[in-house]
């Protein structure tokens, strides 16, 4: 039952990525997700991102981009970003990642600067910087400790249960608990709430997914993920989340794309996502809201 638990939350976190992120191959056919600027460049790679945050500003965006009960607590020592050790990873691991893949290049002996224009450059440098600050907790915010996290859950009999009912089971809701994790997620803003897809993903394979389709008249199940998740993304930062140009998934992108570099993502998607697309994921939005009761 533990490695099934680690397997499942492993997977949870991909799916976490994607729903942060433009996806690589929609196999849309005769879809096209983005304009002609964009079509010459690859789908961005399914790794988090990391914001531009120094350590002593980690605990405060914290407290402004996610909703918690503890507000008051201290964190856990050795947590920076949420009470819950595992959403704390979730955070940490998404905060820290461009930063990682900075790090990475450099065990491999790669100058990661060369491969980037002079805008790119100039636009990431301060974050590189920071990076560097904050080298001791890039490394802390990594899959080892994530494995070691999971692994103390077995010892946790409250972490134990709400982990393996919101993740190891995925058989159809009864309507009590679809009621029970709608309400859940209602309350959630920010960053929690764009984990509640990864943290809730049967809530939202055979709750969320099945409307979005009816709504849309879709045939496609990749368009459907891909509007939902872009639909999700654009709801968590009208509730909090960093969307800004100094953001975690648009440093990400700018590492990528050098016409990213100092977008905000409504900027990004109202440039480069195609009319019909944009239509469907503001409707879908809009269904998120109805649906989680958010105004």
């Amino acid at each position: 039952m533990k490695y099934g638990l680690v397997v499942t939350l492993i997977v949870a976190l991909v799916l976490f990525y994607y729903f942060s992120q433009e996806t690589n191959n929609l196999n849309s056919g005769k879809t096209k997700l983005v304009s002609e600027a964009d079509k010459s460049a690859q789908a961005v790679s399914e790794t988090a991102e990391a914001t531009d945050v120094k350590t002593a500003d980690l605990g405060q965006q914290q407290t402004d981009n996610t909703t918690t009960t503890q507000a008051e607590e201290p964190l856990p020592e050795g947590q920076l970003f949420h009470h819950d050790p595992i959403i704390d990873m979730f955070i940490g691991m998404t905060r820290f990642s461009v930063c990682k893949t900075y790090f990475s290049k450099q065990e491999q002996d790669q100058e990661i600067l060369a491969s980037l224009s002079d805008a790119q450059r100039q636009y990431l440098l301060p974050h590189f910087d920071d990076c560097e600050e904050n080298a001791a907790h890039v490394k802390d915010y990594s899959q080892d400790r994530l494995m070691y996290q999971l692994s103390e859950i077995s010892q946790n009999k409250s972490l134990r249960q709400k982990y393996q009912s919101m993740l190891f089971d995925n058989s159809a809701l009864s309507e009590v608990e679809a009621a029970e994790i709608n309400q859940q997620i209602s309350q959630l803003a920010g960053m929690e709430l764009l984990i509640s897809v990864a943290l809730y993903n049967r809530y939202f394979q055979h709750e969320v997914l099945p409307r979005v389709k009816a709504k849309l008249q879709a045939h496609n199940m990749n368009m459907v993920n891909y509007v939902a998740s872009q639909a999700m993304l654009l709801l968590a930062c009208e509730r909090g989340a960093d969307c800004s140009a100094t953001s975690p998934m648009m440093y990400s992108w700018c590492m990528k794309y050098e016409f990213a570099c100092g977008m905000d993502y409504k900027t990004y998607t109202n440039k480069y996502f195609t009319p019909g697309i944009r239509n469907e994921i503001q409707i879908t939005t809009q269904l998120l809201k109805n649906l989680f009761n958010f105004r």
